[in-house]
């Protein structure tokens, strides 16, 4: 992911249960998914 996409991130683009986020502004305009691995939410302060 490049920094300009993470920093636009909101919580909706997350979706834990299919462990994906969904990145509706990418550079070239598409909009893509990026598979999440492991439990990167706990991290950030979620749980569930």
């Amino acid at each position: 992911m490049r920094r300009g996409e993470i920093l636009g991130l909101k919580w909706s683009d997350i979706s834990h249960n299919r462990r994906v986020i969904t990145l509706a502004l990418t550079k070239n305009g598409s909009s893509r998914e990026v598979s999440l691995s492991g439990n990167p939410i706990r991290p950030l302060g979620v749980q569930g």
